[in-house]
């Protein structure tokens, strides 16, 4: 990434700002996000399909946002994705 950006001086100080980039250095932090994310979201649907409770919107948006209905280990996996994915 350091080879893809030009800086230029602002006016008389010794201080520097980004003047432009390459596209590459942009992607390099997109495709990891995106990334984080699907993984995210996988792992989240799977823990969530092996919940122990009933079937409605309500009991799915409490199991995904919050763990209930998770056996310990999926609630701390997710937990844990949870606090690394924000």
């Amino acid at each position: 990434m350091p080879q893809g950006i030009v800086g230029t001086n602002i006016g008389p100080t010794e201080y520097c700002t980004i003047a432009s980039f390459q596209p590459y250095v942009s992607a390099a932090t997109l495709i990891p996000l995106v990334n984080d994310t699907l993984v995210f979201l996988a792992i989240s649907w799977r823990l969530m399909r092996n919940a122990h409770a009933e079937n409605s919107l309500g009991t799915k948006f409490r199991t995904l946002a919050f763990g209930h209905y998770l056996p310990s280990f999926s609630k701390a996996l997710l937990q844990d994705g949870q606090a690394y994915y924000l």
